[in-house]
């Protein structure tokens, strides 16, 4: 009885492996099988450049397509501050690439913390947190962040400048030309 309970539980055990294996494939043969909407496929990149009085920001990703993310470098000039901000529907993270940056950001009791930010750190603002970046010296950060959607609540911005809204920031993007420079190398497939 005992040989026979080993035999029947080692062949449920082949069947899920046999049943695993199988899906697998499957979900093989579909990535291979290109199941994919090629029209949106892109060999070239893209970058913009948007002045700003801190400095300026690099978009690495066309606004005008929906990829559900938003990539940017943004440089910060020697004295150069960010507005103290909040966003409402925007969470991002912020590495420092170069140079020396301070970070203030609200903890969990509300508290502003001001701390410098080290280099290969990712730094992320959540929803309704305040946060801003002030550099020590010229820097760079990097940004990764949910699509530029809604307001951008500016608590205290040194330039005099108001809320940032969807509305603004599409007006600000109007006639950016990206900076496209490809070298084209011709794979040929196996």
């Amino acid at each position: 009885m005992g040989i026979f309970l080993l035999l029947k539980f080692n062949l449920k055990i082949n069947i899920i492996r046999y049943h695993l294996f199988y899906i697998c494939i499957m979900k093989e043969k579909k990535f291979i099988k290109n199941d994919f909407d090629q029209s949106t496929f892109r060999v070239d990149g893209f970058s913009a450049r948007i002045e700003k009085p801190w400095g300026w920001e690099l978009l690495l990703t066309n606004p005008s397509e929906d990829l559900g993310y938003v990539s940017k470098i943004l440089h910060v000039n020697e004295g150069g501050e960010l507005s103290l901000q909040a966003h409402d529907e925007k969470i991002e993270t912020q590495v420092l690439i170069s140079g020396r940056c301070i970070r203030v950001a609200g903890d969990e009791n509300g508290n502003l913390i001001e701390i410098e930010m080290l280099p290969c750190v990712g730094y992320t603002n959540r929803l309704g947190q305040r946060h801003t970046l002030k550099g020590i010296t010229d820097c760079e950060v990097f940004e990764s962040s949910l699509p530029e959607t809604g307001t951008t609540w500016r608590l205290s911005d040194k330039y005099g400048r108001g809320h940032e809204t969807e509305d603004i920031r599409r007006m600000e993007r109007v006639g950016l030309v990206p900076s496209r420079a490809i070298k084209e190398i011709t794979i040929e497939s196996a």
